[in-house]
């Protein structure tokens, strides 16, 4: 069966989420989660979330999809161990340290891979089972032919169908962590992707856009191809958005799935949130320009009409809507930041005269409904009654003359508290009628069975009681009972190493401008692009996300690992027993460290380990990766590496660079890493190099060798 899976950020879009139709909820507790700006759950109503869901056969999936540093290790199994112990059905994990500790200690906890692994591949899921992650959540940059080989990988798939995404891929976006300090990857995300940027080519300003924030993706049309691709469970994203919003797209999606007619859910997830409007995932096509929302990160709301007169005098507005709008409405004209709620004077027809509130739009101007109060007040009713969503069951009962009367329920058992009675006609309906009832209770008794004498008569309060106490006993019969299972983390020793230090240099392209034979260095990182071009030993290919594996590259995605990888920091190991989990499944040849980790951290986790250990000490590095490349969305041109994009905001600029053959892009960071005056215990020290002379890389190198 598919599983409907969505999102609580709190209580009451957890009770959201279930009474409209989830079969799963997924929530964070606390730390470690990667919406540390939701509400979140705590220890205090951990528990009544899960009795919640449990009583109702919902299942409940913790997030603990942060990178976790060393010092931070036991913290978070704890943090599991409660989940655990609390009855939590599985938990979402990014850290690849923390899943191989789970998987020792807690080896009945079924671990799922977040999407921030940047499974996109059939090679990311194996590997990921490899590790003992029971589900592969996939990339939301994986398209329909590939998430089809990944479910034939005999590993559960969970597949995003509406919502938000990142325009970096998952896992992979560092711009918020490098300019301000907020890891996405820590939960922090500050949300860079929904700024406006200035665009340069060259030192000529070409435009303003929202360049990096994509429109929201809904699937909801194409529901059957997705479920046909093999997948396991359907994923809403939003544990930052209303109660409203969840009940409005769980209940459209569980209609979707069940074959009812969705012809008007699609103007229902418009209203509740869009950005100009949604697309149909990467699932379906690559993100283009048709894909973005280059107008406005916010909100657009529903286009219900125009601006057709305007009198000053009045303080009045009049618009011409096709939809019935109402006092206490919102709305918004056109993309701008001028909006209100509704105050109408009067109308006629179509024809609606409310008073201006500070703003005066221009005539033709378009009218976006940003907040329906009809909607907002029949979606809060779908989930007030808690009662709405019952659990079929069959009693077997017994009513014989002379003798006590019983119901049960699957081994759970009630006896009358006296014999039943002649009675003076047939009662035998009125039983059944009686036992039928179950009000306020989570249950629905669906079917009586078992032996009810025509003429044995007990009295109705009595049956009524009998009745209440078995529900009563199977409600605290499907509580969670809570566990006692405890943890001992055991430390990695420290390990004697070999002084080995050694100089790599990390190019993004090929430099036609570099002859690599007057370079001092013992490794040198060339893009797969560039293998026919050159011929020294030194030289290791590094892959982009979406390439084929091979051995003994540089890679970034667990999809990419094979017999023999060098690992770069795309991996994100922030602790040793990364480096150790994925040891277990491919020969490391080195692992560089996430940019991320404090210097004090770097140093310690490479005590731990005998693999090489690689630290960036200078150069900039993607701030994001992803398979928009604003160049091509921009200017649709196969020749559009030719234009060299630079994006500014806030004092911070931004180089794309554009690679053609796959269609993808890299945007380096504003500012360059600079390590090289820190003390260090790497085993080689990188230096990445974008555009810098010659003279620079040679002084850069003597910088390391002093």
């Amino acid at each position: 069966m598919i599983e409907l899976l969505a999102p609580a950020g709190n209580m009451e879009c957890l009770k959201a989420a279930v009474l409209n139709g989830a079969d799963a909820i997924y929530l964070g507790l606390g730390q470690f989660n990667a919406r540390q700006r939701a509400i979140n759950f705590n220890k205090d109503n951990f528990l009544e979330a899960m009795n919640f869901c449990h009583l109702r056969n919902v299942k409940v999936y913790l997030t603990l999809n942060t990178l976790i540093y060393p010092n931070e290790m036991k913290s978070a199994l704890d943090t599991c161990l409660f989940a655990y112990n609390h009855g939590v059905d599985a938990v979402i994990v990014q850290d690849l340290g923390l899943a191989n500790n789970i998987k020792k200690y807690l080896p009945k906890l079924p671990i799922h891979a977040s999407t921030q692994c940047t499974a996109i591949n059939a090679n990311g899921a194996k590997n990921l089972k490899k590790l003992g992650f029971k589900r592969v959540v996939a990339g939301r940059e994986v398209n329909l032919e590939n998430l089809t080989k990944m479910c034939q990988e005999e590993i559960d798939i969970e597949v995003f169908i509406h919502g938000a995404l990142c325009i970096s891929y998952s896992g992979q976006c560092l711009m918020s962590s490098l300019n301000g300090g907020r890891s996405g990857n820590r939960g922090l995300c500050a949300q860079p992707c929904r700024l406006s940027y200035d665009i340069y080519e060259g030192e000529e300003k070409i435009d303003n856009k929202f360049i990096l924030s994509p429109k929201d993706v809904c699937t909801i049309e194409h529901i059957n191809e997705i479920i046909n691709s093999g997948v396991k469970s359907l994923k809403i994203e939003g544990r930052m958005k209303t109660p409203q919003y969840v009940a409005a797209v769980v209940s459209s999606y569980r209609k979707a799935i069940n074959q009812y007619d969705i012809s008007k859910e699609k103007e229902k997830l418009l209203q509740v949130f869009n950005r100009e409007g949604f697309f149909d995932s990467y699932l379906f096509k690559k993100p283009g320009e048709n894909n973005m929302a280059y107008n406005s990160s916010k909100n657009t709301g529903l286009l219900i009409g125009k601006v057709i007169a305007v009198n000053q005098k009045k303080d009045m507005i009049t618009i011409l809507s096709n939809k019935k709008i109402e006092s206490g409405d919102g709305i918004s004209f056109g993309y701008s930041e001028h909006g209100m709620y509704i105050r109408l004077i009067s109308h006629t027809q179509n024809s609606y005269n409310i008073i201006a509130s500070n703003y005066y739009p221009p005539i033709n101007c378009d009218v976006y409904l940003t907040y329906d109060k009809s909607l907002d007040k029949e979606l809060k009713a779908t989930y007030h009654n808690e009662y709405s969503k019952k659990n079929s069951i069959d009693l077997y009962v017994e009513f014989k003359k002379t003798q006590i009367p019983k119901i049960s329920y699957q081994g759970i058992s009630v006896l009358g508290e006296k014999t039943c009675e002649l009675a003076n006609s047939v009662f035998k309906q009125r039983i059944i009628n009686q036992l039928s009832k179950s009000g306020n209770s989570l249950f629905l008794i669906k079917n009586i069975k078992g032996e009810i004498e025509d003429d044995a008569y007990y009295p109705v309060a009595l049956i009524n009681k009998m009745r209440r106490e078995l529900l009563s006993k199977l409600e605290e019969s499907n509580k969670v009972v809570i566990d006692n299972h405890q943890i001992n983390l055991e430390l990695l020793p420290d390990i004697e190493k070999k002084e080995s230090k050694k100089i790599s240099i990390f190019f993004y392209q090929f430099r036609k401008d570099i002859s690599l034979d007057t370079l001092k260095v013992d490794i040198i990182y060339l893009p797969l692009s560039a293998k026919n071009k050159v011929k020294d030993k030194r030289v290791i290919f590094w892959q982009l996300e979406d390439e084929q594996p091979l051995n003994n590259t540089l890679v970034s995605n667990i999809g990419l690992l094979s017999n023999s990888s060098y690992l770069d920091f795309g991996i994100n190991v922030t602790n040793p027993w990364t480096i150790k989990a994925l040891n277990e499944i491919t020969k490391v040849q080195s692992v560089t460290l996430s940019v991320e980790l404090p210097l004090k951290m770097q140093n310690s986790i490479l005590m731990k380990t005998d693999i090489k250990g690689e630290v960036v000490v200078y150069g900039k590095v993607p701030a994001m990766k992803s398979v928009y490349c604003p160049n091509g969305a921009l200017y649709n041109k196969s020749e559009c590496s030719l234009h060299q994009l630079t994006l500014k905001n806030n004092n911070q600029t931004y180089e794309v660079i554009p690679y053609c053959d796959s269609c993808t892009s890299y945007i380096l960071s504003s500012e360059p890493i600079n390590l090289l005056d820190k003390e260090l215990m790497c085993d080689i020290y990188r230096l990445n190099i974008y555009n810098e002379s010659i003279t620079k890389i040679n002084e850069l190198i003597l910088e390391i060798e002093k």
